[in-house]
């Protein structure tokens, strides 16, 4: 459940106006202990933005096909994923507006996230997510499968258990599939999550699903969440007003709570350190205006002298 979407005034018109959301920024831990974790974790950070989102296009798939040299061992889950155009488009946006380093399609691999991740201050992944219920260390996140591989370690998915053994020093991961908050209770640790293994693994905040997100509205929201974060907002706020945001510009039936309540932000709620990419346009427009001013002085310079 997400506190977000209880009622201040129950019975309403139109329920967004009295969500809690409107009142407060919700951030949630996984237990005490890992909130002793996360305090230890914020100490040591590294910078830049790592953007994966491997897309799951038909050319993917088929340069996969045209790869194995045996059919008898293609992975039939891996061609069933359907295509997420929005989560791509996400991770170009971060390359574009904050300089990120971004891997999509045959480059967005288990073997290209393996030797980046330790890198980055910011880890972003728009993919698939399977939930292993029974057992949560074999919950794991989708990634481009190459046909040529055949370490275990690069087999396309990047499963709880595997993050548990990496050393991660990103200041925030945000895992944009479907039910990576999500799996079995642990007394005393929390639930064992995508997102906790990430948290184990060396980071302090995590953006989360709880539920299977909608793929479009999700994007969105993101995308508004990191404009917040280079503008300097706590992780919490930058979020809440990203949800606000979109909240305000739905249409009715996208303002239900499945469309927007499923990410949250768990951990240290801190601002990261993130610049947004100076535009192309403002390097012209910065030239201009020492070009007129250098015009301007040398006018004046003259006039002096005669």
């Amino acid at each position: 459940m997400n506190f977000e979407t209880l009622l201040t005034k129950p019975g309403a018109k139109d329920f967004r106006d009295h969500l809690l959301l409107q009142r407060f920024a919700v951030a949630y831990l996984l237990s005490a202990t890992t909130a002793v974790q996360f305090a230890a974790m914020a100490r040591k950070n590294s910078k830049g933005v790592l953007a994966i989102a491997p897309g799951f296009t038909d050319q993917l798939k088929q340069e996969y096909l045209a790869g194995v040299k045996d059919s008898a061992v293609v992975d039939q889950d891996y061609l069933r994923f359907v295509r997420q155009p929005f989560a791509e488009r996400t991770a170009q946006t971060l390359g574009s507006m904050l300089s990120a380093q971004v891997l999509t399609g045959k480059a967005a691999s288990e073997k290209g996230f393996r030797e980046k991740a330790s890198e980055y201050g910011i880890l972003h992944l728009g993919t698939h997510a399977e939930m292993n219920a029974s057992s949560p260390m074999y919950s794991r996140l989708v990634l481009t499968k190459d046909s040529s591989a055949t370490a275990p370690d690069d087999d396309g998915y990047l499963h709880a258990y595997e993050l548990y053994e990496l050393d991660l020093r990103a200041q925030l991961a945000v895992l944009t599939a479907c039910s990576t908050g999500s799996g079995k209770e642990d007394a005393g640790e929390g639930v064992r999550s995508l997102g906790y293994a990430f948290a184990y693994a060396g980071c302090p905040s995590l953006v989360v699903s709880l539920w299977n997100i909608d793929e479009k509205v999700s994007a969105d929201i993101i995308a508004n969440f990191y404009e917040n974060l280079a503008d300097g907002m706590p992780k919490h706020e930058a979020l809440r007003k990203a949800k606000l945001d979109y909240l305000a510009n739905a249409p009715e039936e996208l303002a239900l709570p499945y469309f927007w309540a499923g990410l949250v932000l768990v951990g240290d709620v801190e601002p990261v350190l993130l610049s947004r990419k100076f535009p192309v346009w403002g390097w012209a427009a910065l030239g201009c205006a020492i070009l007129l001013t250098l015009w301007g002085w040398r006018k004046w310079r003259t006039k002096e002298q005669a």
